[in-house]
């Protein structure tokens, strides 16, 4: 064998013996809301620079934010499940109907601590519940806001008796409650809440804390009533087919932002920006006015057969609906919920 033959063989083996180097991947990640809202800031840009930082496969994350054409706040969950988007970051609230089961713990007064009702979401009703409605993708977080409250153009003589006001919120079963104690409701998503306000179409919304910053709602609503009517669901989900064919690396990176400690993460970026929220506004003049527990308990009779009612529909369809009720209720009274 010559010198020039043993040097080919010795290329060959060499390039046949040396690991091929990692495909670059290209991950589209959207969002209903704007990159510097403080809730997506707080619990998903975190993964979004792991990723882009990943020392192993280059990984590049296209973003697409509210206002874009992948930032439609009702589209984000479809968007990931058909493939249109990679990751999504979304309001399962704004797909009306979509996700029932889902949605129970969030109905009003059925919890009064986010952070342990976002625990038992997902350590409770999501593997026992929720295949079927979240089956189609890869959970990534699941979580409840922080409880909503009554944020006001003026005061309200009566939260018992809304009648003549115009209140927006999101959700059937929010929208039912509302009307059982009176208002005129309105429903839109978040972004748009501060125009209203603003152009007196609305006399409120039911928001948490957090939306009063997030959207400017402080700067036009001036009386906050605390009375943690309910809340909503979030979430962030990846496109199954994307993830499964992922490199083990970014798999591992996106594993590493998955399940109930990412998603306990995510609900105490609410605590954390609600108490900002609270102390910007009270500081400046807003007035912030806690709901005694007689008044609380009076609304809460009020809206009791329109939630009992939505419950018996969902088991008309054949849906568990009082059985993951009465498993969230006993979970909650565990947990301190």
């Amino acid at each position: 064998m010559t010198i020039k033959t043993k040097l080919l063989a010795a290329s060959l083996a060499a390039l046949l013996t040396t690991p091929a180097l990692a495909e670059d991947v290209t991950i589209k990640f959207s969002a209903f809301v704007s990159e510097r809202n403080p809730i997506f800031a707080c619990s998903m840009m975190p993964l979004v620079e792991e990723l882009e930082a990943n020392e192993g496969t280059k990984v590049k994350v296209e973003r697409y934010f509210g206002g874009s054409g992948f930032g439609s706040a009702d589209a984000q969950y479809d968007m990931a499940s058909r493939g249109i988007t990679d990751i999504s970051f979304g309001m399962l609230t704004y797909n009306e109907g979509v996700h029932p089961l889902s949605e129970i713990i969030a109905i009003p007064f059925m919890m009064n601590n986010h952070e342990k009702a976002t625990q038992v979401l997902n350590d409770v009703v999501l593997p026992e519940f929720l295949q079927d409605e979240l089956g189609d993708v890869k959970v990534i977080n699941l979580w409840l806001t922080s409880p909503y409250q009554f944020h006001m153009r003026s005061e309200v003589p009566d939260l018992t008796n809304l009648d003549g006001l115009r209140v927006r919120t999101a959700g059937e079963v929010q929208l039912a409650a509302l009307s059982a104690l009176g208002a005129q409701v309105a429903s839109f998503p978040a972004p748009q809440t501060y125009e209203n306000l603003q152009k007196g179409v609305i006399d409120g919304t039911l928001a948490t804390w957090t939306t009063a910053t997030a959207f400017k709602v402080g700067e036009v609503a001036k009386v906050h009533y605390e009375v943690n009517f309910g809340g909503a669901v979030g979430f962030t989900v990846m496109n199954r087919d994307t993830y499964d064919g992922l490199p083990d690396d970014v798999k591992a990176i996106i594993d590493r932002h998955s399940g109930t400690p990412a998603s306990m993460k995510v609900a105490g970026c609410f605590t954390a920006t609600d108490k900002k929220a609270k102390a910007k506004w009270t500081d400046a003049g807003n007035k912030a006015i806690t709901v005694d527990a007689e008044t609380r308990a009076a609304m809460a009779e009020k809206v009791k057969p329109v939630i009992d009612t939505y419950l018996q529909r969902l088991a008309d369809d054949g849906l568990p609906a009082f059985k993951v009720r009465d498993r969230i209720v006993e979970e909650l009274g565990k947990v301190g919920g």
